[in-house]
């Protein structure tokens, strides 16, 4: 259900007549003349939809979508090539112990 600008209701035909007669005396007045980017293309693109923004947002904001199970095997990789390149035993255990608890929980 839509509402006119009277507010009746309001077919889509006549909406779409109201919007567009709005549109035309705009263009009358010269509303739309000397925007700035007239003439250039759009910066509107295919790869500014929804799923693109949410994927951007994650990765900027570093998080995971990943179920945890395959967040865990992610972090239990990136956790032991770590560990291989380290020297110290005491810094090699305590690595592993935290890791353990982690994959414990």
């Amino acid at each position: 259900m839509r509402l006119d600008r009277d507010g009746g209701l309001a077919s889509r035909d006549e909406l779409e007549t109201w919007n567009d007669a709005q549109i035309r005396v705009a263009m009358e007045k010269g509303a739309f003349d000397n925007l700035p980017g007239v003439g250039t293309p759009s910066r509107i693109s295919i790869r500014n939809t929804t799923h693109s923004v949410v994927k951007q947002l994650a990765q900027r904001e570093q998080l995971s979508m990943l179920p945890p199970s395959l967040e865990l095997l992610r972090k239990v990789a990136k956790e032991l090539a770590v560990i291989e390149t380290l020297h110290d035993k005491a810094t090699v255990r305590r690595r592993v112990a935290a890791l353990n608890v982690a994959i414990s929980r």
